[in-house]
């Protein structure tokens, strides 16, 4: 493949990786792993190699860039994450031809709702 300066979602675009795919996959599956950090250089690979283990391992996931909150706050970080989740919901949904189902989200008493109509 060509260089492509966007993340990557599959194993077949990520070159050199498999040691650190392994690794992430291992303890994403470990219960007694409670957290993860993935650091590097910019432009590294960093979100693609997330991308990519979440994927393989078959989890669903919310990724938020956290770039965007310059001051963050409980509500915009809640109206944010039932966003994404709603998305994710809905992306799923039409995967299964099921589009629509998912009109609202509420977190915390913030919540989002849908504009887009069925289909």
């Amino acid at each position: 493949m060509i260089f492509d300066p966007w993340p990557k979602e599959t194993k077949e675009d990520l070159f050199d990786f498999d040691e650190e795919l392994n690794t992430i996959i291992k303890a994403l599956r470990d219960p007694s792993v409670r957290l993860i950090i993935i650091k590097g250089l910019r432009r590294t690979g960093k979100s693609s190699i997330l991308r990519v283990a979440l994927n393989l391992a078959k989890y669903n996931y919310i990724l938020l860039d956290m770039r965007e909150f310059a001051e963050i706050d409980r509500e915009t970080f809640t109206r944010a994450f039932s966003k994404a989740l709603l998305d994710m919901l809905r992306e799923k949904s039409k995967r299964r031809k099921n589009y629509g189902t998912y009109q609202s989200c509420n977190i915390y008493g913030n919540a989002y709702r849908s504009l887009r109509s069925k289909g």
